[in-house]
């Protein structure tokens, strides 16, 4: 009998890497907010090299997946809501694509909600996160934002743990003694980051290295270090 192992193996490897691939998004004139609240020598990378499947590719896939089931009830069961899903937004220079954008028909007050799979929910939303959720508040002309996360292991657990989390955004105004749910001086420096990217795409300048958590888990880093 001819072992097979291989083949299935590299069938199943063939099958994730052709699924992440057809799942790349053409990338237009605009920045994306993600493109610009992330390292930006990566982004310009994901922009030179865009068909290199990285190593997480697996698990994007599985959020991709669970974002659209997500979404898919939210449509169906928020009666109370106008509901938009995947809606796309633009300023001129940052270009984002907002998860939900629930709109109450009487008040006309917009809420943002972001969807984030996690192997471990936070204590706290994450500082890129805030970033991203606050960008898409401005795009969006939406009144207030959640980011959410979801424990890709588990939907409940014996124990209780939390393993889904919604954390409210908001910022501590110190002028007016007082909470706020936007932060316009967050927003101005994600679109200055845009602008700096977008500068080094068309003259070919490869951004400086931003050394952050994530560099392990870089799909470029043998290139970024040459």
């Amino acid at each position: 009998m001819i072992d097979i192992e291989n083949e299935i193996e590299n069938y199943i490897l063939e099958a994730i890497e052709e699924e992440y691939r057809s799942n790349i998004k053409e990338l237009g004139k605009y920045i994306s907010v993600t493109e610009a609240i992330q390292c930006l020598r990566r982004s310009y990378f994901n922009r030179k090299f865009p068909y290199e499947v990285p190593s997480w590719s697996t698990s994007a896939l599985i959020g991709k997946y669970l974002h659209e089931l997500i979404e898919r009830y939210f449509e169906e069961n928020m009666c109370d809501y106008i509901v938009d899903c995947e809606r796309t937004f633009n300023d001129g220079i940052l270009s984002g694509t907002v998860d939900i954008l629930l709109r109450d028909p009487k008040t006309f007050n917009s809420i943002v909600i972001d969807l984030k799979t996690a192997t471990k929910i936070p204590s706290e939303p994450y500082y890129n996160h805030v970033l991203q959720v606050n960008t898409y508040l401005y795009l969006a002309d939406a009144d207030m934002g959640y980011v959410v996360y979801i424990d890709k292991r588990f939907a409940k657990s014996v124990s209780n743990a939390k393993f889904i989390k919604a954390f409210k955004i908001k910022f501590y105004n110190n002028c007016f003694d007082r909470w706020q749910y936007r932060d316009y001086s967050l927003y101005q420096y994600v679109q200055r980051r845009a602008k700096v990217l977008k500068r080094c795409l068309e003259y070919d300048e490869i951004p400086d290295r931003e050394w952050t958590e994530s560099c392990s888990n870089c799909e470029h880093v043998s290139r970024c270090i040459e």
